[in-house]
């Protein structure tokens, strides 16, 4: 694809079905950026998504919504930015990118703050967008999210002894969705309130409406015994790899190394062909540093660090040229 006019417009309804098609077939999206996903928050956000279009085909899509004069890219999302279809070149990207900031420049926004999509979810030109966020950006925030890449392999010697303890226990493991609820109020919640004294970021409404809109793409893995479970893990599958979105033990799971087994059984079973793996973030909700055991924890499952950062595009202070004419 070559320099066409970019074309930056506000995302409508119309454009719905080719967003998702779009973001379905892109270098660097996922389920997470398609419309019935971003709009299960309903209200709680002020829609200001953007298209781009070159040639009058739309070639990329920012998730975006605006408070107080600022745009974000969705906060409703772990991870925003720009997505870009199949067959964009570097050049393309650039052309994009500024023509996004020349837009909301002109309707007078303040600022644009990004999330930037983590650099395994990119099949191609990461370092250009990359390197046009850090040209004109400033960054704000630094997030290691930790990642399991193949070959998944366990050295550890603890989790090996803890697979062989919770699997002498009997427990099963389930990937019934009917124990959504137990998992949610007996386990998650109670384990994010001791430990980090938050609550999950999805209520179980949000959470049972987006498992019936994605059932291909958000899988419950729980370690049941006595039809309780014990422990669980919240999957979200995308082409490129899946993602342990919600990580929980109960009590009696710690005790029988519930978390093990579902692990093993995640990384050397139900999904050992899959490129990656991502257990996310290790920081603190309230402060943002380093939880060292939480780190600790993953990095004795095989887990290496990719760092990505969060960035502010200061729109009225920043000359920006992109128009290719």
């Amino acid at each position: 694809m070559g320099l066409e006019v970019v074309e930056i417009r506000r995302y409508t309804e119309e454009f719905r079905a080719e967003w998702d098609s779009l973001v379905e077939v892109s270098i660097n999206g996922t389920f997470l950026h398609k419309r019935d996903f971003m709009e299960y928050h309903g209200e709680r956000f002020g829609d200001y998504s953007l298209l781009a279009l070159a040639a009058g085909k739309l070639v990329a899509v920012l998730p975006a919504e605006t408070e107080n004069g600022k745009v974000f890219s969705h906060r409703g999302l772990s991870y925003g930015g720009w997505v870009f279809g199949l067959g964009i070149d570097g050049e393309m990207v650039r052309a994009v990118v500024l023509e996004g900031f020349n837009f909301l420049k002109e309707g007078g926004f303040e600022s644009l703050y990004i999330r930037s999509i983590p650099a395994f979810y990119f099949t191609e030109h990461f370092l250009a967008v990359q390197a046009i966020y850090r040209q004109f950006g400033i960054k704000t925030a630094s997030k290691t999210f930790q990642t399991i890449v193949p070959p998944f392999t366990w050295k550890d010697k603890g989790r090996r002894w803890g697979l062989h303890k919770a699997q002498r226990s009997g427990m099963q493991v389930s990937n019934d969705s009917r124990y959504l609820e137990d998992f949610w109020d007996k386990v998650l919640s109670p384990n994010l309130r001791q430990l980090h004294q938050v609550k999950p970021v999805h209520s179980l409404a949000e959470m049972q409406t987006l498992m019936v809109r994605f059932p291909n793409e958000i899988k419950l893995y729980t370690a049941v015994m006595e039809g309780e479970p014990l422990a669980g893990v919240l999957v979200f599958c995308t082409k490129r790899g899946i993602h342990a979105q919600y990580i929980a033990n109960g009590p009696k799971g710690r005790q029988l190394r519930a978390l093990d087994l579902l692990m093993h059984h995640l990384m050397f079973g139900a999904y050992a062909d899959m490129p990656f793996l991502s257990l996310g973030i290790s920081n603190e909700p309230s402060t943002g540093e380093i939880n060292r055991g939480l780190y600790a924890w993953k990095q004795s499952l095989g887990a290496i660090d990719f760092e990505e950062w969060d960035y502010e595009f200061r729109l009225q202070e920043t000359p920006i040229k992109a128009r290719f004419t």
